[in-house]
């Protein structure tokens, strides 16, 4: 889409001095009529109108806009080969519809070039942390997020070639570890530990908050109970690998079922060994201050705006605190510096919350000024909520939905709905098992990858659960019957698409539309990856798929494949839509399904 993006911003440039991105790129929920759009007409319509802007033509309203830069792209000849007519759609969209001569030709192109990309990757280590869970706690929705983008993200920078390879960085040296060695003393019960180990910490741990809302002192209290380890206790570190061991148990039975490997785990407690050095270095650098209490920061300050003169202050970033026990951001330092050393990645992503940006922004910062990341990019991914309609979750409080309830909840919902389908009696009992787990971690997971990671997710069965919508069952439902089709065809040879012409579409316009919009869509996937991987946002290739499918469903109410006349172009059609399905089922995990 290059040249088309390259012209259409001359064009731009040239009327109204003004550059911008005017290009829908993907349905985004919303069926626009056009293969190709302007979608920011009426914007520049009151741009111009309210801040008076220059521009080299009269006009009265928004249309005038559009039929203005069509007679500048229709002056190129050569780009006018290209075109087979424009459309101006209210309320604001100027679309763009292609010859069938430049789409074959644009699928061509999209392959070759992405194939060329391809190679420039081979050279680049990325190294990914995510999941981050916290020892001692249940594993709950809240963990979705990390684990489901960055799995199907990996994924993905593999396919484009990138070098990758995945850390967990367990949450294990936490205060909340500290809150739990005491409230562990005070409240342990054999029994209940050997029923549940995971639930019972959960408990006591809601029990210490409960009790620190009425007695302040415990603050002070747990804050002994880790400078104890800190110091290498033998009583705490006993109950704190206890911890650990728990944990882990509970944590891999989700991994497994959620698919979820990892090249490295590694939690905080596994850098304490550096802890030391890092504070001597930091001590001897130029960066370091003593602050209240005796404890030691980096300071950190905001530029003056305005007419102010002074930099503010911010709050700084603490090292180590004043009773000399280490802070969670010198093991994010260390933890840096190993990476750098020991891994050499040319890039370390970091997959956390959005409320650890200030806090990224400041270690990063320390790391470059301390030289520590090498030659590493440093990138905090930042990832939204995960959230139910009724109300926000809190792991304080425990009033959460537990990834347990989460998993068994989706099967019976899964269950429920392919009872309705008569197929679904059609196959054997292991099969049907199979559709229903697959069903309901696709429905887990596609809820996740369909939506923005900024921004919050509510979670609905009503939208993730269905045949209808923008859900994981319809796609795969899409690509089951492109399955379907090519069992019955037995003697079609593989093709190229330069092995097709323009006379290779029907004769029927409508069914002519339908091969031309499905091409269309075929041809964008590999420029959908390539920006899906640039942007760490894979739900671009999620919505990109749920459009493919709505597209060949479209394709297949109206176009017959085996007996038609251009039955070997169609076939090519339904390979390439089923070798897309089937490739993003693989990049986000998910069982490929032939027959549902």
């Amino acid at each position: 889409m290059n040249f088309i993006e390259k012209k259409i911003s001359e064009v731009f440039k040239n009327i109204f001095w003004y550059e911008e991105n005017f290009f829908i790129y993907e349905n985004d929920l919303k069926k626009n009529n056009g293969q190709f759009a302007l979608k920011e007409t009426m914007k520049i319509f009151w741009m111009l109108k309210k801040w008076n802007l220059k521009c080299d033509f009269e006009f009265k309203n928004w249309e005038e806009i559009c039929e203005k830069i069509i007679s500048e792209i229709s002056d190129n000849e050569d780009f006018m080969q290209n075109i087979e007519k424009f459309e101006i759609e209210k309320p604001w969209f100027l679309n763009i519809f292609f010859s069938e001569k430049w789409l074959l030709n644009f699928f061509s192109e999209a392959e070759k070039n992405f194939f060329g990309n391809k190679k420039n990757n081979k050279n680049t280590k990325i190294l990914v942390e995510y999941w981050n869970e916290n020892i001692a706690k249940e594993m709950w929705v809240g963990h979705l997020r990390s684990n489901i983008i960055w799995k199907s993200l990996i994924n993905l920078f593999e396919k484009l070639d990138f070098q990758v390879s995945s850390i967990n960085h367990l949450w294990d040296y936490w205060t909340q570890f500290w809150k739990l060695i005491y409230a562990w003393k005070m409240w342990w019960n054999e029994e209940e530990l050997q029923k549940n180990p995971i639930k019972f910490l959960n408990k006591i741990y809601v029990k210490f908050h409960d009790e620190l809302e009425k007695q302040e002192d415990l603050n002070e209290k747990w804050k002994e109970e880790f400078k104890k380890l800190e110091n290498w206790d033998e009583e705490n570190l006993k109950i704190w690998k206890k911890f650990v061991e728990f944990s882990l148990q509970e944590f891999q039975e989700k991994y497994d079922i959620l698919g979820s490997k990892f090249d490295l785990m590694q939690g905080e407690s596994f850098y304490q060994f550096m802890i030391d050095e890092i504070i001597s270095e930091l001590d001897e650098s130029e960066i370091s201050s003593e602050w209240e209490w005796g404890a030691k920061i980096v300071k950190f300050f905001d530029e003056p705006k305005g007419h102010a003169k002074k930099w503010e202050e911010k709050a700084p970033l603490m090292y180590l605190k004043g009773d000399w026990t280490s802070t969670y951001a010198i093991r994010d330092l260390a933890a840096i510096k190993w990476r750098a050393e020991n891994l050499h990645p040319n890039k370390i992503l970091y997959c956390v919350w959005k409320e650890q940006a200030e806090h990224f922004r400041q270690v990063f910062w320390v790391a470059e000024k301390m030289w520590w990341n090498k030659w590493a990019d440093l990138i905090h991914v930042k990832n939204w909520h995960y959230r139910l309609p009724e109300w926000k979750m809190s792991t304080r409080k425990w009033n959460v939905i537990k990834l347990d309830e989460l998993i068994k909840t989706a099967r019976i919902k899964a269950r429920e709905l392919l009872k309705t389908k008569e197929s679904f009696w059609e196959f054997d009992e292991k099969y049907q098992e199979k559709l229903v787990e697959s069903i309901a971690i696709w429905a887990i997971k596609f809820n996740d990858l369909s939506q923005d990671r900024e921004g919050d997710i509510v979670f609905t069965w009503e939208k993730a659960i269905t045949f209808e919508w923008m859900s994981g069952p319809y796609m795969q439902y899409a690509n089951t019957r492109c399955f379907s089709i090519l069992r019955k065809i037995w003697d079609f040879e593989e093709k190229n698409i330069w092995d097709f012409l323009e006379k290779d579409f029907s004769d029927d316009k409508n069914e002519k539309n339908k091969e031309k919009n499905l091409l269309f869509w075929i041809s964008k996937y590999y420029w959908i990856l390539e920006l899906s991987a640039k942007n760490q946002k894979v739900h671009h290739l999620a919505r990109y798929i749920y459009t493919l499918s709505q597209e060949f469903n479209s394709f297949y109410a109206v176009c017959r494949v085996q007996d038609a006349k251009n039955k070997d172009f169609r076939i090519f059609l339904t390979q390439q839509v089923n070798k897309i399905i089937s490739e993003w089922l693989e990049i986000l995990w998910l069982d490929v399904l032939e027959k549902m």
